[in-house]
């Protein structure tokens, strides 16, 4: 049984959805989901969840997601990046100061139309279908949040003007990098189109922590694959600990409401009335031999938390 988190940096060219079919081939387990798509062209740090981590799909979006993308000025495609029909060009002469001066104005929040080809629903169907069939959908306009936003790299022309550039984004959920890109080129007065992206960070999850199809691959023979999987709880590393008393324990097995005084803090003292008043809504609960059950937070009563989320595999409940 696996239950946990694989980083798994996703080669370009794969789907979301080809990266969990070659690893439950690899690891031959099913039961496989991902966080949040990736585009095929892109790369990077793409979170798959397994065994009861599935539960985890839903939560993780809202984790912040860095980027580094390339993008060509003077072109517009219909899928917003170097794979689709050029459907306008012109000729662009932008200078370094120009392209920082739009790069800057990016930040903060900002409402961005999300592209055709995207896997965004409306009226049931994913926006990329309709735009397969050659629909074009009226779609509305989100707000995302550019945290940051900084220029690494310019590719300038013979006259000295800026025909490639590279960016690092710092980003909340929803943004299209693609449409980002696309709206940077209207910022400039002329087109923009994304020819690379990879993911460099979701959270605290980086590429330099990411392993390879082909890592995975590797672990498999060597019967070591486990070592690729961080355990669910290490998803929210800054909600406080409480831990059960060994009389509680079986209030975790059915996701029952607990109360202040059967539980533990971090530090080993047992938790109290202020303690519940004055700390986070939503904690990590343990049971007293150190299993992770799921995610409790206070809503109805400041002394008795509820299950927000639980993730305990089968083989950790008790028997009776």
């Amino acid at each position: 049984m696996y239950d946990g988190i694989i980083n798994i940096n996703k080669p370009s060219g794969f789907t979301s959805h080809d990266v969990i079919a070659k690893l439950r081939g690899i690891l031959h387990f099913k039961k496989i989901g991902h966080t949040g798509t990736l585009d095929p062209l892109a790369c990077g740090v793409l979170l798959l969840c397994l065994g009861s981590a599935t539960r985890l799909c839903d939560m993780m979006p809202d984790k912040g997601k860095c980027y580094r993308g390339r993008m060509k000025f003077g072109f517009e495609t219909d899928t917003e990046d170097i794979t689709g029909e050029v459907l306008r060009s012109c000729e662009m002469k932008i200078t370094e100061e120009e392209l920082e001066k739009a790069l800057n104005s990016f930040i903060g929040t900002y409402n961005q139309m999300p592209p055709m080809y995207s896997a965004k629903r409306i009226e049931g169907k994913r926006l990329y279908e309709y735009a397969r069939s050659g629909q074009e959908i009226e779609r509305k306009s989100c707000e995302v949040i550019i945290k940051d936003i900084k220029l690494e790299e310019v590719i300038k022309n013979e006259q000295g003007f800026i025909e490639e550039a590279v960016i690092f984004v710092e980003c909340g959920s929803g943004t299209y990098i693609r449409s980002l890109i696309r709206d940077i080129g209207y910022k400039l007065n002329g087109f923009a189109c994304m020819t690379e992206l990879t993911r460099t960070k979701v959270g605290d999850f980086s590429l330099e922590n990411s392993y390879t199809l082909e890592d995975i691959e590797r672990l498999v023979k060597e019967g070591n694959e486990r070592t690729a999987k961080m355990k669910v709880d290490l998803a929210f590393p800054n909600l406080p600990k409480l831990v059960t008393v060994a009389e509680s324990d079986y209030l975790l097995d059915n996701g029952n409401p607990i109360r202040y005084d059967e539980l533990i803090c971090e530090d080993g003292r047992l938790l109290s009335e202020s303690d519940i008043i004055k700390n986070e809504n939503v904690y990590r609960m343990y049971t007293s031999t150190g299993y992770f059950y799921g995610l409790y937070e206070r809503k109805r009563s400041n002394y008795i938390l509820f299950p927000k989320k639980m993730f305990v595999p089968d083989i950790y409940r008790r028997k009776e």
